[in-house]
């Protein structure tokens, strides 16, 4: 079911405003045919085009939140709309033969439209590739949904530790290095109390798809629980994964603008044990590490 409501959507407004203005200038430069010249075969041919074409604008709309990509989509599917109205108008009002700019208005839009809309169809395609990414990040073989954690859509712990001892298979066999990281978020109960439990889950799943984002492909990425994180990082010794966070890091407090509310304690194990319980134990002892020294106040 579509949660999208046109009224209260400039662009659907502006579209009507479009054909509104088709019609004025039709009706300005043309005489309205007598009934009998109507074909109205034409007319249910090019008005279902029509319509179609303002029925494709309200799903992609509905379905994409704000964006370039959906502002390249509805522009280009706004000047098909134009053009397919003035095409339907012809077949009411006939223009005199010296009067061109209403071929020209017909005309014109609609290559111009198409070469738009595929250029957001393009980026659109773009964004599709990342969202495969990152489900594959997800998943990473196993597809186990019920351990999935239905706020942050991650793997739980019983997940990382099902990829672990298959990790530790291929690490024991390749001799590869194989990190493990527990990460905690720091004033996050302050931040759940003082904006409420909404803001807090909405954050979690921000800090969720942005760490998605930039862990690579072969990362595993789950939540542990409450503001707790789990990552594995195969073939990266803990200097090299060391410095993977700090980045990420980084990147948190530059997306959450949350740099004076928020912290992130690191634990870093690489692997020497031979069974998954054994390096989750060895894990949470490090020492944990925290990459700033700035001093939490209340946001």
């Amino acid at each position: 079911m579509l949660r999208y409501h046109p009224f209260t959507d400039w662009r659907f407004p502006l579209t009507l405003l479009g054909c509104l203005i088709a019609y004025l200038l039709a009706q300005h430069f043309g005489e309205l045919k007598a009934l009998i010249e109507v074909d109205f075969l034409d007319v249910m041919g090019e008005g279902s085009t029509l319509l179609l074409a303002m029925l494709g604008m309200t799903i992609v709309l509905s379905a994409r939140p704000d964006g370039k990509v959906t502002s390249l989509l509805y522009l280009g599917t706004l000047l098909l709309i134009l053009s397919l109205s003035l095409d339907l108008l012809d077949e009411f009002f006939a223009y005199p033969v010296e009067v061109r700019i209403m071929s020209w208005l017909e005309s014109l839009p609609l290559p111009i439209g198409l070469l738009i809309l595929c250029r957001g169809l393009y980026g659109w395609h773009q964004e599709q590739r990342i969202i495969e990414r990152q489900l594959k990040s997800r998943e990473h073989v196993l597809r186990e949904h019920q351990w999935l954690d239905p706020l942050t859509v991650l793997y739980t712990k019983p997940y990382f530790e099902h990829v672990l001892t298959r990790e530790l298979c291929q690490h024991h066999y390749k001799g590869l290095p194989l990190t493990l990281v527990h990460m905690n978020i720091k004033g996050f109960a302050r931040i759940n109390r003082v904006h409420g439990s909404g803001f807090g889950d909405a954050l979690l799943q921000r800090i969720s798809e942005i760490m998605l984002a930039l862990l690579r492909e072969q990362d595993v990425l789950c939540r542990d629980h409450s503001d707790r994180f789990l990552m594995l990082f195969p073939g990266l010794e803990t200097p090299l994964a060391t410095e993977l966070l700090q980045h990420l890091e980084q990147a948190l407090h530059k997306e959450l603008a949350l740099e004076h509310c928020l912290h992130f304690e690191f634990r870093a194990h690489t692997v020497t044990e031979a069974d998954a319980h054994a390096a989750l134990q060895a894990l949470y002892l490090q020492p944990p590490k925290r990459h700033d020294n700035a001093a939490v106040v209340n946001c």
